[in-house]
């Protein structure tokens, strides 16, 4: 099964999730011939998420952006693993960003869409119930 984290509610403590920072945290992470890839890396770091190694999985984002620019399957990852650590507002910020950069990316919409709906923002989410409907129907979101 895949590693899918229930949004947080908006009664949740939150608490700052650390941050991957290579200036703080050393040198990037080593690549191996298996992690060559931006797909293998993200692969990684999903992998990671699914075991609870949220800040792991975290820097493993992170280089990817480093080594391959931004993207909306990173960006998506990171909101989950904020969301998984306690910060929806991080998380929403991400999801955001993956947004930006994919319009249509079906699973932020909903991740977003159930994030929202938890924290009470009941226009926001039925903004994207609204937009998932439009994809999943085959039209443009």
């Amino acid at each position: 099964t895949r590693w899918s984290p229930r949004p947080c509610s908006s009664t949740a403590t939150t608490r700052p999730m650390p941050v991957a920072n290579p200036a703080r945290h050393g040198p990037p992470l080593p690549v191996s011939e298996s992690e060559s890839s931006p797909i293998d890396r993200l692969v990684a770091a999903t992998e990671l998420a699914d075991q609870g190694q949220l800040f792991e999985a975290a820097q493993h984002c992170e280089e990817h952006m480093r080594r391959h620019g931004p993207s909306a399957q990173a960006f998506h990852l990171l909101g989950l693993i904020r969301s998984a650590g306690g910060n929806p507002v991080e998380a929403r910020q991400y999801f955001r960003k993956a947004l930006y950069l994919d319009p249509h990316h079906y699973d932020t919409l909903q991740h977003l869409r159930l994030l929202l709906a938890a924290q009470g923002d009941d226009a926001g989410a039925q903004g994207l119930r609204h937009r998932l409907r439009r994809l999943d129907r085959g039209g443009i979101a």
